[in-house]
């Protein structure tokens, strides 16, 4: 077999063990029912909403949680469904009763100190009274808080947005939510919405954009996109070795696969797309972005040439296509979304635990134009490059990953298995050891294993200095 001969760059990172979780509860007291509450939480603190638990009627509920997208009180807001952005929607058993059920939705809503966020909560099914609360008397009171948040009266509703019951006028007859909220303290992440600039004038079934990291790196993790209604299977893909979504083109070998969901049902406008995903976005680099449903026309879109900023990221247009990585419709197109994403070093499940450098070098013997090997991380990294041992010459080199992580051995015959995650062009005037993958960030979680395939070509036609010898698969260097 062939040793490499290279030095990996690594940031190792802290595995996150989840916040401190938090909860404030109502009171149990029920006496009425509708099929869904809006009401007011107010943020003393920095916090996260995680998770939200209700009290529903017995038997199987759907129930769909909402958030006013502008993140103000839900007040002025009860009729009108285009004020509000779906958080999630779930189906669940209830048994009834004072029992309270827990909605297993990653909530994940920052709401800053100060902030009055509305929500609602509501249950889709036919019969009455299918979410329970309790009648008021102090519109927009304080119901419940603690030294984090405040929970206010509200109103009831029928589902989705049709007849109110009391009102939020200050000494007015409410509806009192009777629930749990689970939350966390800080805030993680920011987003940037190019929403509110948008005149929407098409809708199509794939739509690529492209995402800058401006000033430090970023993980992109949520996309809330305004979807056709009706039934979509989605599939999110990136292109880690080029530098846009239109040098990646459309072949679908350039992409690599980061999140997906069958059958998602769409109640139209602005929804969180229900897949969990990370793609991360190095300082100064631009990463493209590929988005498809298998809903005809059902990304909605406008096609104008512009660009999006916040302090952090950058979007830029990408094209739209017919189907899955078929022919392009409009060559430049905006998605109506709004991207989620956090920054590494200040937490958010993964944070900065300092850097390392792994050397394997026995020293080069022999050279050929490629090399497999895998990686095997004790703890959570992020390799940020790859410094190999090259014969002189100029010579393109390109690193390879195994899509999803898995080990090289079962893959190495099947380009398919694989995607490309660096090409760099190198001058090595003498031979010896070379950066070769100056802008990589590749994540490994912790006891992940990762298939890593490094190739050149140039001249001479075989750059890599490798160390060649018969044994068995072997670690050669750990960390």
């Amino acid at each position: 077999m062939s040793r490499f001969t290279t030095q990996i760059f690594v940031l190792l990172l802290l595995a996150a063990t989840a916040g401190a979780q938090y909860q404030l509860a109502t009171p149990n007291d029920l006496n009425n029912g509708a099929k869904g509450v809006m009401f007011d939480v107010q943020a003393t603190n920095d916090l996260r909403l995680t998770g939200i638990d209700v009290r529903l009627e017995s038997g199987l509920n759907e129930v769909e949680v909402y958030r006013v997208t502008a993140g103000t009180s839900f007040v002025g807001h009860e009729n009108d469904g285009n004020a509000w952005t779906l958080l999630g929607r779930v189906t669940v058993f209830a048994p009834g009763g004072n029992t309270p059920v827990h909605l297993p939705l990653p909530l994940n809503l920052n709401l800053p100190a100060g902030t009055t966020q509305g929500l609602y909560v509501t249950s889709t099914v036919t019969h009455l009274g299918g979410l329970r609360y309790r009648d008021g008397v102090n519109g927009g009171g304080i119901e419940v808080s603690n030294s984090d948040l405040e929970i206010r009266e509200g109103v009831g509703k029928n589902y989705p947005f049709g007849s109110t019951f009391g009102n939020a006028t200050p000494g007015g007859s409410s509806r009192k939510f009777r629930g749990v909220l689970h939350y966390e303290l800080g805030i993680i992440g920011t987003t940037l919405s190019v929403a509110g600039a948008l005149t929407l004038d098409d809708s199509e079934e794939s739509i690529t954009f492209n995402l800058r990291a401006r000033q430090r790196d970023v993980i992109l993790d949520r996309l809330d996109v305004d979807l056709i209604p009706g039934n979509h299977d989605l599939r999110l893909w990136v292109a880690e070795g080029y530098e846009s979504s239109t040098a990646a083109g459309t072949a679908i070998a350039n992409w690599r696969l980061i999140g997906s969901v069958d059958g998602f049902n769409a109640p139209g406008g602005r929804v969180r797309l229900p897949m969990d995903f990370e793609a991360v976005i190095p300082k100064g680099k631009t990463r493209g972005f590929y988005l498809t449903t298998s809903h005809i026309g059902g990304i909605e879109c406008q096609n104008i040439a512009a660009a999006y900023q916040s302090a952090d990221v950058t979007v830029t247009v990408g094209k739209t296509y017919l189907g899955t990585f078929g022919p392009e419709v409009a060559p430049a197109a905006m998605i109506s979304a709004t991207f989620f994403y956090r920054i590494p070093e200040q937490g958010g499940g993964i944070t900065a635990g300092g850097t390392g450098v792994l050397s394997a070098d026995p020293g080069p013997n022999g050279v050929e134009n490629g090399v497999w090997f895998d990686l095997v991380a004790s703890e959570a990294l992020v390799v940020e490059g790859f410094e190999h041992n090259l014969t002189a010459g100029t010579h393109t080199i390109e690193v390879w990953a195994v899509t999803g992580g898995g080990s090289f051995a079962s893959n190495f015959n099947n380009q398919a298995a694989w995607t490309r995650i660096s090409s760099e062009v190198v001058t090595v005037p003498t031979a010896g050891k070379v950066n070769v993958a100056s802008d990589l960030r590749l994540f490994i979680p912790a006891g992940g294993v990762q298939g890593i395939y490094l190739t050149g070509t140039g001249s001479p036609n075989n750059p890599l200095r490798l160390r060649q010898d018969s044994s068995a698969p072997t670690t050669i260097a750990q960390d």
